[in-house]
């Protein structure tokens, strides 16, 4: 018995078993800590403290631009942009003459974070009721 075999073109079959991994964008939702403080010259320090959980632990988040706001959504009036320090922390004072009520007397404040490379955009909103200090 003789073979003959004539020069040609070896192919294989791809393994479909192996599967190729992608890596998915990884993206975060900060979590905002938003207080209104009323000092004794009327007054209002906003503060807020900007974390997200990344890879299971609560990391404060430094270098982001907290736009802070007063009013409804359709009458808000911007009162600021503060970038948060290295402990995730931005605050800023409202004088007086800022400070704009609703019907009902309350002041409503909104911390926004618009999104940043992996952080996602976040807000809170705070609503007081101004108090009369005396001492």
């Amino acid at each position: 018995m003789i073979f003959l075999l004539a020069p040609g073109k070896i192919t294989a079959q791809t393994d479909s078993s192996v599967k190729t991994e992608v890596k998915e964008a990884t993206s975060y939702a900060p979590l905002i800590t938003f207080v209104s403080i009323q000092k004794n010259d009327n007054s209002i320090d906003l503060k807020t403290n900007v974390k997200a959980k990344i890879n299971g632990t609560l990391t404060s988040l430094s270098g982001l631009k907290i736009e802070f706001s007063i009013g409804a959504d359709s009458l808000a009036k911007k009162l600021g942009e503060v970038f948060t320090d290295n402990r995730g922390v931005a605050m800023l004072n409202c004088k007086p003459d800022q400070l704009i009520t609703d019907q009902d007397g309350k002041l409503n404040f909104k911390a926004s974070f618009a999104g940043k490379d992996s952080l996602e955009a976040a807000e809170e909103v705070v609503s007081v009721k101004r108090a009369k200090l005396e001492i």
